[in-house]
């Protein structure tokens, strides 16, 4: 067993706006994104299941062209292969859970 904390883990930055820290383990990425307003996460999809949980604030995502607003407690599950996109309506914080163990789920 492993303890650790968000605040030891030092954020990466690879999409401007989105501050990124992930802790890998065997088969899972736990991340926890930090997101300024109005900034977008361009349409991709990856080959991993994603569950996203919003933590504060409000985002918008898009997910195989259903689109919602989603906002503190609510959560969006991302099959694998599923296009996806976001744009931030507030700062917003979100925990990424990806079954991958990989430095491709961010």
């Amino acid at each position: 067993m492993n303890f650790t904390s968000f605040n030891a883990i030092k954020p990466v930055a690879i999409i401007p706006g989105h501050r990124i820290r992930s802790y890998h383990t065997e088969g899972l990425t736990l991340s926890q994104w930090t997101v300024e307003m109005d900034k977008h996460i361009t349409e991709h999809s990856h080959h991993y299941f994603q569950l996203i949980t919003v933590i504060t604030g409000e985002i918008q995502f898009v997910v195989d062209g259903e689109s919602r607003v989603l906002a503190a407690g609510d959560i969006v599950g991302i099959p694998e292969g599923a296009l996806h996109s976001g744009l931030s309506i507030t700062e917003c914080r979100l925990l990424v859970l990806c079954k991958a163990d990989h430095e491709s789920c961010i």
